[in-house]
């Protein structure tokens, strides 16, 4: 009995031991505020600020540099390192490195030293990381949004959404930049929008960035979603091609396939206009029992020869536009002369699930209208992401 219990006790404790929480191993960081300095000619001094939760050291690579204190201990504050040079006697401006070490990292600081009888320049700052020739990426309302700076087309910025047919990323827009930096990891860029079917640019516009660091950084991307709030991007290691095809309303080659849908917005299915009805709003239906059923299925043709599809609706009639009212002009067969371009229509990604879909001829889109429970044609409709379409296969 007295063994049993000793045992017992024996493995209650190798139990308590086993069990016991491993220590925390804390990730090593370093950080200095600088990455460059300059002194005067005549013993010059400046500082700069180093915070490591390792001990960390400070050496000089030249001997007329100092720095104090040259060592410290792990610590969440800032520790102020001075710089001294001695008298620089030559005609010449001379530089050094101090190096940083803090366990298995290290940053350098560059110390330049004004010429006999100079001032010195205050230096400049290289910033530690960059926006330019990298993608970012993030996800909106369930959708990747990707920038892209300056790798698919150069000295150009291009935001692009994925491809309806999963295929990859299609252009969306682009324009020219410029990137502001502010600091090291903050900053704006200048971004100029270019208009691909009428061959011009628009007004410049802010975005402003911040946090960034080697693989993130936070975009306020107001100027292009209306969005006030930063948000997240990732950097893309492997950069993505991205179908430059039209833009903005151009050649919508392969984004969606041929075939029948259904048009889908705010818990409504688009329904084709009455059977011998010609033109007027098209009639929305709610999204449960019998909305699925062949009356609401519209088919969606890519014509190769114009880049854009046409639609007919479950009479066989084809969707068209002829005149400005808003109403949709329907034809049993599609007009042989210059009237034909009013019957095609380009269907391109937007935002979260919707895709914009508009008259090839007077660029007006189909939207759906909460007030009057149809869908019109509303010019500059896609201005309104809440307002735009989701086509669903009818499968």
């Amino acid at each position: 009995m007295k063994l049993r219990s000793l045992l017992c006790g024996v493995l209650a404790i190798a139990a308590a031991v086993a069990c016991k929480p491993e220590d925390v191993v804390e990730t090593p960081k370093l950080e200095v505020d600088k990455t460059a300095v300059s002194v005067a000619a005549e013993a010059g001094q400046a500082t700069f600020n180093v915070t490591t939760n390792q001990d960390w050291t400070a050496d000089a690579d030249a001997d007329w540099v100092s720095v104090n204190p040259s060592n410290g201990k792990a610590s969440d504050k800032a520790v102020a390192v001075q710089v001294t040079a001695e008298d620089n006697a030559t005609e010449a401006e001379r530089t050094a490195t101090v190096t940083v070490k803090a366990g298995t990292l290290s940053k350098t600081v560059k110390v330049t030293q004004a010429a006999k009888g100079t001032t010195p320049e205050p230096p400049v700052e290289e910033p530690e990381y960059t926006l330019d020739g990298k993608q970012w990426i993030t996800e909106v309302d369930g959708m990747q949004v990707l920038f892209d700076f300056g790798i698919t087309q150069e000295e150009m910025m291009c935001v692009a959404f994925p491809m309806m047919d999963g295929s990859g990323f299609g252009l969306y827009m682009a324009g020219l930049y410029e990137i502001v930096p502010t600091d090291a990891t903050s900053g704006v860029v200048v971004y100029t929008s270019y208009d691909w079917e009428w061959d011009e640019f628009g007004d410049p516009v802010e975005i402003p960035y911040s946090d960034l660091s080697a693989t993130s950084v936070k975009i306020i991307s107001e100027g292009v979603f209306g969005v006030t709030d930063p948000i997240s991007f990732t950097v893309v290691e492997n950069p993505y091609e991205i179908v430059i095809e039209g833009g903005n309303g151009g050649s919508p080659s392969g984004s969606v396939e041929d075939g029948e849908y259904w048009f889908f917005n705010s818990g409504k299915v688009m329904a084709p206009l009455a059977e011998g009805t010609m033109s007027g709003a098209l009639p929305a239906e709610d999204a449960v029992d019998g909305a699925s059923t062949a009356k609401n299925i519209f088919t969606i043709t890519y014509d190769a020869d114009r880049s854009y599809y046409t639609i007919q609706d479950s009479y066989g009639r084809y969707l068209g536009q002829t005149d400005e009212t808003g109403n949709i002009t329907v034809t049993d067969v599609l007009p042989t002369d210059e009237t034909y371009d009013y019957y095609l229509w380009c269907v391109e990604p937007g935002y979260g699930e919707a895709c914009s879909i508009y008259n090839a001829a007077y660029y007006y889109d189909i939207t759906y209208s909460a007030a009057d429970n149809n869908w019109v044609l509303v010019d500059g409709g896609y201005e309104f992401p809440e307002t735009l379409p989701v086509l669903v296969k009818a499968e």
